[in-house]
């Protein structure tokens, strides 16, 4: 009986053995991905290194457009005062003239 056991039992034993990888499969899958990790880490770190140069090169247009918008609102500024002491200086000229 227990040699019957024995026979039946032994090659259930080794298709189990056989069926799981190796140690040096189990590693390569693990590098795999490891791998993947690692590509999906490094993608990220290029897209954040992109948007802080996007964020930087926005911030730089923001500070010269504020320029250019105070640049802007200066010269309407002046137009204009020199619009009213154009208007004024008509107003008082002597009639006829």
């Amino acid at each position: 009986m227990k040699k019957t056991l024995a026979i039946i039992a032994l090659p259930l034993i080794l298709s189990a053995c056989a069926s799981e990888p190796d140690f040096g499969a189990k590693i390569k899958a693990e590098g795999k991905h490891l791998s993947s990790i690692s590509s999906t880490y490094e993608e990220g770190t290029a897209l954040i290194r992109k948007g802080e140069k996007l964020v930087r090169n926005g911030e730089d247009k923001i500070d010269d457009g504020q320029d250019m918008v105070n640049e802007g609102r200066s010269l309407i500024k002046k137009g204009q005062s020199m619009q009213t002491s154009a208007q004024d200086t008509y107003a008082k000229k002597p009639a006829g003239q």
